[in-house]
């Protein structure tokens, strides 16, 4: 009867053969597991690495580099970490150059199932077909419904015209039909935004933006900031809302610090009496953001019984009442850069408010040459 010890030397290299001369079958296998088993995690390490940085420079054949990444992932299969069909395919997908990009774009697209031979054998096709083209080859594939089979069609990317589809069919090629019609005017022969009628009052509008600065020394064109709350904390005094009163003519800024909205009123007598006894000024409008606190029943009838005039903007226009949106930005902007650069606390904000304010009130700016209190 045949050794199995014997047979098992027999199969060994000689260096292997003096280390196990002297053992039976069992001494053997279980020294060859401690030999080799340590082995076994830094080979997997090693190819794993090897797998995942696996990267196909650009021009390179893609044939050489799928086969060898194939050998990566067998090599793990043997030693124990075998990876799925798909996880195997995305990692080579990973590895190509952006050359192949729309072809892995189509691939994944129509959820292709295919084993790393098969995709070996598509690589092959496409990178034959960008050869011949000499530009980006896109390869197609498209699934047929019913014979389990999938058709390729490889297209390439030129200059070639191709027949619009969908919405791009139809648009109007050309210009305007002989039978257009003017939404604006009425008229035919050209659309709305060229009609000179609707261009000549879109430039009248916009103009009227700019007719505040024709008000003469006294007369105060009044603009009203909306009164928006600044922060969650309460100012020292219980203070959460604030609101900005601006002269449209010397753009003079007063503030005022408020607990809630509906003190608008109260703030705006204030206002009013302090202007008048100090300057002794007029009002002539009131311009505001449509503010409830403004359209109230009491301040409708303390404007018209001062006989000022009440400017509303339209709804979802800012840029109609743009000379407070700006102040109250620029106030807010300085507030922020103060309480950053101090160790106060948060509910400091109110005093840094009424220092901003006179901060503006002595600075010349752009619409204003001179300062707001020389004017």
């Amino acid at each position: 009867m045949l050794d199995v010890g014997c047979l098992m030397l027999a199969t060994m290299t000689p260096e292997l053969q003096k280390q196990h001369e002297d053992m039976v079958a069992y001494e053997m296998i279980q020294n060859l597991k401690e030999i080799y088993e340590g082995q076994a995690p830094q080979e997997r390490y090693e190819t794993s690495k090897a797998l995942f940085q696996c990267k196909m420079s650009e021009g390179s054949p893609v044939r050489a580099h799928v086969i060898k990444m194939m050998g990566y992932i067998q090599t793990l299969e043997k030693l124990g970490f075998a990876l799925n069909d798909e996880l195997a395919i995305d990692v080579v997908l990973q590895s190509l150059p952006d050359s192949f990009s729309q072809f892995i774009m189509n691939f994944n697209m129509n959820e292709i199932e295919k084993t790393l031979p098969q995709l070996l054998g598509m690589l092959r096709t496409v990178e034959g077909s960008m050869k011949k083209g000499g530009s980006k080859s896109v390869l197609m594939v498209h699934e047929v419904k019913g014979k389990g089979k999938r058709k390729k069609v490889a297209k390439s990317k030129g200059n070639g015209k191709t027949k619009p589809k969908g919405k791009e069919a139809l648009k109007p090629k050309g210009g305007v039909s002989k039978d257009g019609k003017c939404f604006h005017c009425g008229k035919t022969g050209h659309w709305k935004r060229n009609c000179p009628i609707y261009l000549e009052d879109v430039k009248k509008a916009k103009a009227g933006l700019h007719t505040r600065r024709t008000l003469a020394k006294g007369d105060v064109d009044l603009r009203v900031g909306n009164g928006a709350r600044v922060a969650a904390l309460a100012a020292r005094g219980g203070y959460q809302y604030f609101i900005t009163f601006t002269d449209d003519f010397s753009r003079y800024g007063y503030i005022y610090l408020m607990h809630h909205k509906s003190e608008a009123l109260e703030k705006f007598k204030e206002f009013k009496n302090e202007v008048h006894n100090q300057h002794g000024n007029s009002y002539k409008a009131l311009r505001s953001d449509r503010g409830g606190e403004y359209l109230s029943q009491d301040f409708d009838e303390l404007l018209k019984e001062c006989g000022i005039v009440s400017q509303l903007t339209p709804p979802g226009t800012p840029q109609w009442n743009g000379v407070s949106e700006r102040r109250n930005r620029t106030l807010l902007d300085m507030v922020r850069s103060m309480m950053s650069h101090t160790d106060l606390p948060t509910s400091f904000w109110g005093y840094a408010l009424e220092t901003t304010a006179l901060t503006l009130n002595h600075v010349p700016s752009k619409s204003v040459q001179k300062t707001a209190t020389s004017v």
